[in-house]
């Protein structure tokens, strides 16, 4: 077997029981967001005062307030938890044209967390907002597609989703990207692209893509073979805690057998 068939069924075998059906929220505050949306993060709680401004703002019809009083519902921050009312800002926000409003929505009813969980629905409004280039959709869609909850499983449409969130700079999405191309998961197996995308997330520090991007450096899939690239990578991943990249780490440092000698010693 060649090296590169033994490394894409090592990986199909590391990497198959990946999941990619959690799915994302945004807080109502977007000030907490770093580089990229993270999974559901409750909003830092409201001063009495200030919930009363929001909710008179939102009244009012402004988007973001409708936003930001519908998750302090959702999270019971400055508020009675109500989801009934969370989702009714949150449908009004949408309305006003909220992306991250409808992206919530759908992750509340994937959930099914005080809500009748409803894969359908989710999906719907999945779709909206990821045609509007939402990342944190279109990753969550791209799950849905690849589970067939609440939609006709479609492995090139998962794809398809997940490269537009990776292409958004959602780094799950890069990593799992990078192992549908691998796998040949809604598409032809291409080391190459493969490569590109283990190469971005594991330049993040993300540790499952810093493994998989060393073993690509070794055998020399979808890249130029680099010991020493492979040897960097596979270190970071090992020293966040990747046990299968500490034990890759010995084969980069397994010294070579010295070679047979040409001819046998001379009998004396």
């Amino acid at each position: 077997m060649t090296p590169t068939k033994t490394l894409s069924l090592l990986l199909t075998t590391l990497l198959g029981s990946l999941t990619v059906s959690t799915a994302m929220a945004y807080p109502s505050d977007m000030s907490q967001m770093e580089e990229e949306p993270t999974p559901y993060v409750a909003p830092k709680p409201l001063p009495k005062d200030d919930i009363s401004f929001v909710r008179e703002q939102a009244q009012k019809g402004v988007v973001d307030k409708q936003f930001e009083l519908a998750s302090a519902y959702a999270t019971g921050d400055g508020v009675k938890k109500d989801m009934a009312k969370a989702i009714e800002w949150y449908e009004k926000a949408a309305k006003g044209g909220s992306t991250q409003a409808l992206t919530n929505l759908g992750t509340l009813y994937a959930e099914g967390t005080d809500v009748p969980q409803d894969f359908a629905k989710a999906v719907q409004y999945y779709e909206i907002a990821a045609e509007r280039d939402d990342p944190v959709a279109a990753f969550n869609l791209s799950s849905h597609y690849r589970s067939g909850l609440g939609v006709a499983e479609s492995p090139a449409k998962a794809l398809y989703w997940a490269q537009k969130a990776a292409e958004k700079g959602l780094l799950d999405a890069q990593v799992v990207t990078g192992f549908y191309y691998l796998n040949g998961y809604g598409t032809k197996p291409n080391p190459e692209a493969a490569a590109i995308w283990y190469g971005k997330a594991a330049q993040r520090e993300d540790a499952e893509a810093q493994y998989v991007y060393g073993l690509m450096n070794l055998r020399g899939l979808g890249v130029t073979a680099d010991m020493e690239k492979a040897e960097t990578f596979l270190k970071k991943s090992c020293e966040k805690g990747y046990a299968q990249a500490c034990d890759a780490l010995k084969e980069v440092k397994r010294p070579l057998l010295p070679k047979a000698k040409d001819e046998a010693p001379k009998a004396q």
